[in-house]
């Protein structure tokens, strides 16, 4: 339950600031047809900027019991763009709380070496304390996480949404029954 409670505020969070982030900057799009849907998908750090397909990879990894590891560089990107210290200072303890510490509610499957730079710094309020934790994160992802999820039937179905013609089917749209 408090795994649950945690990861809840943690997407909460997260989903606000990237609600934000499309509407100041209009970084998200959906794709438009399936030759946008590949190309986007062909590479890991694309499908990151793309709202649709990284809500389907969270959806992917929740399946497999690591969504902390999205949830935490997602996190860790949102207290690199914050600029008054005394929030960063709050947002990285709750970083650490809920990742870091041994049990804790999303702990993350880090080297023993990242997690002892991370607890040998946690005095230090800078964003810049969970870089290499969020690179090695985010490599897990790129190698391991993402070739799965390119083969799920999650992403399977999402392909077989556009017709014959390479666009969105209005016949067959993913619906939440198919996810």
């Amino acid at each position: 339950m408090e795994r649950r409670k945690i990861r809840s505020k943690w997407v909460l969070a997260v989903e606000h600031f990237q609600i934000v982030r499309q509407l100041s900057r209009q970084v998200f799009k959906i794709p438009k047809n399936v030759e946008e849907l590949i190309q986007i998908s062909a590479s890991f750090e694309q499908m990151l900027k793309n709202r649709t397909l990284r809500c389907l990879f969270s959806q992917f990894l929740e399946r497999e019991y690591s969504e902390e590891n999205l949830i935490f560089w997602l996190a860790c990107e949102e207290v690199n763009q914050i600029k008054d210290s005394a929030v960063v200072a709050k947002k990285i303890n709750e970083i650490y709380e809920s990742f870091i510490t041994k049990n804790a509610p999303l702990e993350l499957n880090l080297s023993s070496d990242v997690r002892l730079q991370i607890i040998a710094s946690i005095g230090n309020p800078d964003p810049s304390i969970f870089r290499t934790a969020q690179d090695q994160i985010f490599l897990l992802m790129k190698n391991d996480s993402y070739p799965r999820f390119l083969k799920s039937d999650l992403y399977l179905k999402l392909m077989k949404s556009f017709d014959e013609s390479g666009q969105i089917s209005s016949r067959r749209t993913m619906s939440e029954a198919d996810v």
